[in-house]
């Protein structure tokens, strides 16, 4: 938010400002700040709401998130769940508008290219440090499996060496 805009709104009383314009100025998105009206308790409001947060942290943080970067993340997020909710009725097998189906994706898609979101590949290659790390880990967990066999092998054994007693009369 450019500071000129940041101080015009800083300006008017908290009572007169929405609630989602003073929760984004204590720097929080929160359920209820996400909705002029509402709780935000439904399954589709808390996803919506994950949704946000995590295309927030994916765009640089809400820290350096101008007002209308933070309207179209809302509107993606909104746009997300609504595709989910239609893929969910497909899956349990109903009717569904497949047209507005592909068009909430590709409007997704150029909400995200605007906002900076792209898909990158990660390289999920592992270091030869974390190779190391995992063969050492897995010798150790090796060789504490094979102390605790030879342990219980040994006390088996020692068991069945004890001389019988027998009762006393």
């Amino acid at each position: 938010m450019s500071q000129l805009h940041h101080t015009a709104v800083e300006t008017i009383s908290s009572t007169n400002r929405s609630r989602v314009t003073n929760s984004r100025l204590r720097g929080k998105v929160s359920a209820h700040s996400l909705f002029v009206n509402g709780d935000g308790r439904t399954p589709w409001a808390r996803r919506y709401r994950d949704l946000v947060g995590l295309f927030c942290e994916d765009a640089g943080g809400l820290a350096f998130m101008t007002e209308l970067k933070l309207a179209l993340i809302r509107r993606a997020a909104a746009l997300v769940v609504e595709c989910e909710r239609l893929e969910n009725c497909l899956a349990n097998g109903e009717t569904v508008d497949v047209d507005l189906l592909a068009r909430l994706s590709s409007h997704t898609r150029r909400i995200a290219e605007t906002i900076g979101i792209d898909r990158v590949k990660r390289d999920t290659t592992p270091t030869i440090s974390e190779l190391v790390a995992d063969h050492n880990a897995a010798n150790t967990a090796k060789t504490v499996a094979a102390r605790a066999a030879l342990a219980a092998k040994r006390a088996e054994a020692a068991e069945r060496a004890k001389p019988i007693e027998e009762p006393a009369p």
